[in-house]
């Protein structure tokens, strides 16, 4: 007994159980050989802290690694072809037994609501239950749980600073897993998202989870922080490191006030200015950076981008081409919209993310709205986006009153960390993804 207690305390020792999951998740899809050994380390890591908070906050790892942890092993059955469904199951013995201990909760109505409304609408855009309301339960009951459970069994501080860690850290990780990966579109970094824009918004929470991650001593936080500055700049994501400054930009006026951001503003443009100044060898991912930082001053007119839209004036051309394509995108599939019937304009069921419609679209305009509202007005129709998005400010209006009450930065942190999925939902498509889903309802 004493072996079996010694080895259970070393499992649950906390630097090793996140040491380790950083390891399976980074290494996972090497080898068919290899991927058996992480499986079952996952597994038996999982069961051993299924009781600790820690376990909880493991779905945000997997939530950042999804796509890479799907299984191929001969043994694994359907129901186990991925980590994230090994999780669920466990997740599922985790319920049971805080309900046979009679274990206390705290209600959220909002995050509930909203979970209700994503579950609902589905049913109008889902090809099937599995990739629509399945999907959606499955994901909002283990947020919903998680917040129930930690609202009333943990200190504030102390639960959002380790979520604010374990999202910092693997955010981070999805970082080194493009790099190490080699995974580059067009000489930009990637992350565990196969896109340079969706990554550079990984990279941007991760930044703002990192300033107040209780688990890290302040120099790794800084190393966390420095390192996403770097990957971030990688991703050549002009439109992801502008909003990221902007966002920063406020964050530092509510905690450091008006001087403290002039000088972050300066050393944005001393960091500009050396990309411009700095020589790059012709052809080098450094020199790419160069061109796409210029190209808000240096017109190329043979560029595609430049020469949508037969109607646009100038001022709009210039606009579209520094957005890279994004003021035609928006204004064409709002004009899409505009033509659907009443019922479809108010209650969606249009997929643009999926499907024969989806094809259809970006056969006509080139690529996806890169607007999650928009694609939202689609999907789910006018009313309910109309909800999800009063709902979504609620939780903001909720989190800021709180910060002001409690002055805690971890909620402020966890503040600004849904505010980048809100403002880069304006540039992105990623409704209905389960990362959406999951930063929306914390």
């Amino acid at each position: 007994m004493k072996k079996i207690n010694k080895i259970f305390g070393f499992l649950q020792n906390n630097v090793y159980y996140y040491l380790c999951l950083a390891a399976i998740v980074l290494a996972y899809g090497l080898n068919i050989w290899l991927n058996a050994v992480l499986y079952l380390l996952f597994a038996v890591n999982i069961i051993a802290n299924m009781r600790k908070d820690r376990f909880l906050y493991t779905f945000f790892a997997l939530v950042i690694f999804e796509a890479q942890l799907h299984s191929d092993l001969i043994f694994s059955p359907y129901m186990l072809s991925s980590l994230v469904k090994v999780y669920y199951i466990v997740f599922a013995v985790r319920v049971v037994m805080d309900v046979i201990r009679k274990t206390k909760y705290k209600f959220d109505w909002l995050s509930t609501a909203l979970a209700l409304i994503f579950i609902a609408t589905s049913f109008a855009y889902a090809p099937d239950f599995s990739s629509g309301a399945s999907y959606m339960i499955k994901t909002a009951a283990v947020v919903l749980y998680m917040i129930f459970y930690l609202g009333a069994n943990t200190e504030r501080d102390k639960s959002v600073g380790e979520m604010l860690s374990v999202i910092a850290l693997f955010m981070l990780l999805s970082g080194v897993y493009g790099v190490t990966r080699n995974l580059y579109w067009d000489n930009r970094l990637c992350s565990t998202i196969k896109d340079p824009n969706y990554s550079a918004m990984y990279f941007a929470m991760g930044m703002i989870a990192s300033f107040n991650a209780t688990l890290f001593k302040k120099w790794f936080k800084a190393f966390i922080t420095a390192s996403l500055a770097g990957l971030m700049l990688m991703t050549m994501s002009l439109t992801g490191i502008a909003l990221t400054c902007i966002v920063l930009a406020v964050y530092f006026m509510v905690t450091q006030g008006f001087k403290r951001v002039i000088l972050v503003i300066g050393i944005i443009a001393v960091v500009i200015g050396a990309v411009l100044v700095i020589p790059a060898k012709e052809d080098s991912k450094f020199d790419y950076l160069k061109t796409r930082v210029t190209k808000a001053y240096v017109i190329d007119e043979t560029d595609y981008t430049f020469d949508y839209g037969d109607d646009f004036t100038e001022n709009e051309r210039y606009f579209n081409y520094i957005t890279n394509n994004r003021y035609y995108l928006v204004q064409s599939y709002m004009d899409e919209y505009a033509e659907l019937p009443a019922n479809q304009k108010l209650f969606g069921g249009n997929n643009v993310i999926e499907g024969d419609y989806r094809d259809e679209m970006v056969e006509k305009y080139t690529t996806v709205s890169h607007n999650t509202y928009i694609d939202m007005m689609f999907m789910i129709g006018l009313v309910p986006m109309a909800a999800v998005t009063l709902l979504l400010l609620i939780r903001v209006v909720q989190l800021l009153r709180e910060y002001k009450k409690d002055k805690s930065k971890q909620v402020l942190s966890l503040l600004f960390v849904k505010l980048i999925i809100l403002v880069f939902g304006l540039t992105l498509s990623f409704f209905s993804y389960r990362y959406f889903i999951v930063f929306s309802l914390i």
